[in-house]
Formats: structure tokens, C-alpha cells, sequence
């Protein structure tokens, strides 16, 4: 799932975000994950992180809530 996503807080800069999910087996998902702003990665990529919700739909919701997450608590610095 591909969206941009404006930061609330800090500076409030737009970051362009893809998140791919993977299926580990029945009922095991994790997530990568790469925030670019300006068509710049930011940091690193997020990869093979696990989830714990064993739903599809779910698995991407809480992937998409742990990336907002991390781009809320961004420091100045990475801003």
C-alpha cells in the first residue's frame, strides 16, 4: 500500500510512504516498509517487521499505525 502522510507534529512534511505485507504462513504477517520525503528515503527500510494481528486487513492496519507511528516520532534531526 502505497499513501502519503502528513506529520503532525515537528515541522508537518508530507512523506511519501510504501508498505509491503508479507504472509509468513496461515495467520503470520510482518511488514517492510520505506517513508521517502522529496523522493529521499528517510533513514533505512523497515524490514520484515512482525505483526501480531493474524487477519489480513488487520495485519495492514497495524502496519500502516506502526509506520504513522515512527514518522510521528521522528527527531528534528531525521525531520
Amino acid at each position: 500500500m502505497d499513501f502519503q502522510y502528513t506529520r503532525s507534529n515537528g515541522l508537518g512534511l508530507t512523506y511519501d510512504v510504501e508498505i509491503s505485507l508479507h504472509s509468513e504462513g496461515p495467520e503470520l504477517f510482518s511488514y517492510s516498509a520505506v517513508v521517502k520525503r522529496e523522493g529521499e528515503t528517510l533513514g533505512k527500510e523497515i524490514s520484515r517487521k512482525a505483526l501480531r494481528a493474524i487477519d489480513p486487513n488487520k495485519a495492514a492496519a497495524e502496519a500502516r499505525e506502526q509506520v504513522l507511528q515512527h514518522i510521528e516520532n521522528l527527531d528534528a534531526d531525521d525531520e
